[in-house]
């Protein structure tokens, strides 16, 4: 099985469903399949060879769609990064070195190639995931088939969702969480994608989006739903269809979902937290079911975010978390392996009398880690059932 297998058999099973974008129209599976093999025809006959680094750079998701697709079905190697319009002065760096690391690879922008309907996936890795590099040179994640196909299945036997959602997200499609959460993960859900200026332009407009579309998921960050509440406050929107809020990609405040819920009318139940990265492919801790759950660390409350994913092992040494499993990636582009047991996330782990662990992003801990307490038994491998984090 491929990534590609997603897109068809969503295509067979659910032909009336599809990903529309705000403004820009919608596609059904279907139409979405048949764009995407016209666009493989033109890469192959461009000379794109199983494999080859692709870049997709557009803001826009009516177009990137269809062109990642493209890139899959042609059997090359898809790498989607902020355009200039979404890009700031150190993320145009970034760019620059990137373009530079993959060896001047096909550009892909708004003009989209077009040729014979093809179909060749192949065994070629699909996805290159760039993560940080704003400070340092930007690392170049390796996803295999195996590795998203594996975080798929994991989210989808995790996630409180099911297939008769609509799922709306302003998620940028070039972020881990963009792409594999809100596109790969929901394949036969009806999907509903907002440009991240669009969103970014009126804190309210994707909420609006939300109660006029019918949405029952949406996907969102701590900072997004700050924005949103304050204007909710002056301009209320019903918001009743919605089940689910999945919140991720930052430090979730407690503080900040329970004004979001106290504004909105929306029970507590609505948040279902997230965490991860994008050396898991994405997906690493998330509960089955929505509420606001904390612990007090540090004088300071965190939202436990919950049980790492079925399948994964993960142990804490020196305070950090680490994580196996068949979703880890095993290489950065250009490198060899690295051909460690264990993938290091970087995020600092406290375990607390209560039994759950609580993390935060190393950068904002690294004064304090060498005083982070492991709990009982660190170093030991930890069942996923049994524990929950928080960030």
């Amino acid at each position: 099985m491929t990534l590609a297998d997603l897109l068809t058999t969503a295509a067979e099973r659910w032909p009336d469903r599809g990903i529309a974008t705000l403004g820009a129209g919608r596609l059904t599976f279907p139409e979405l399949l048949d764009r995407a093999t016209r666009i493989a025809g033109g890469l192959v006959a461009d000379g794109v060879r199983p494999g080859d680094p692709v870049v997709l750079l557009t803001h826009r998701p009516d177009v990137f769609f269809p062109a990642f697709w493209g890139v899959v079905l042609a059997g090359g190697t898809a790498v989607p990064l902020a355009d200039a319009q979404d890009a700031s002065p150190l993320e145009r760096r970034r760019l620059e070195r990137v373009l530079e690391l993959l060896g001047s690879p096909r550009v892909v922008r708004d003009d989209l190639p077009d040729g014979t309907p093809t179909q060749t996936p192949g065994e070629a890795t699909p996805l290159v995931q760039f993560s940080s590099g704003s400070t340092r040179d930007p690392a170049g994640i390796v996803l295999e088939h195996r590795h998203l196909l594996a975080n798929v299945a994991q989210m989808k036997a995790r996630f409180p969702i099911h297939e008769h959602d609509l799922k709306l997200t302003w998620m940028p499609h070039y972020h881990d969480m963009g792409l594999i959460g809100c596109h790969l993960l929901p394949m036969g859900m009806e999907q509903l994608r907002m440009r991240l200026d669009q969103a970014m332009r009126d804190p309210l407009v994707w909420l609006k989006v939300a109660s006029e579309s019918g949405a029952t998921l949406l996907s969102t960050t701590n900072f997004a739903l700050a924005r949103a509440t304050r204007r909710l406050m002056k301009e209320p929107v019903d918001l009743s269809g919605v089940r689910h809020i999945f919140n991720g990609a930052e430090p979730i405040h407690p503080e900040v979902c329970r004004a979001f819920c106290r504004v909105s009318g929306l029970p507590e139940s609505v948040h279902v937290p997230l965490y991860g990265l994008a050396e898991a492919s994405v997906g690493v801790c998330a509960p089955d079911h929505g509420g606001l759950h904390t612990v007090e660390v540090d004088g300071r409350e965190r939202v436990v975010i919950g049980p790492v994913l079925d399948g994964l092992d993960h142990r804490v040494v020196d305070g950090e978390l680490q994580i196996r499993g068949p979703n880890v990636y095993e290489r950065l582009w250009g490198r060899e392996p690295h051909g460690l047991e264990w993938g290091p996330t970087g995020d600092v782990v406290v375990e607390t009398e209560h039994g759950v662990a609580v993390g935060q992003p190393c950068d904002l801990l690294l004064s304090r880690a060498g005083r982070a307490e492991g709990g009982p038994g660190r170093g030991d491998v930890r069942q996923p059932h049994r524990k929950s984090f928080a960030l």
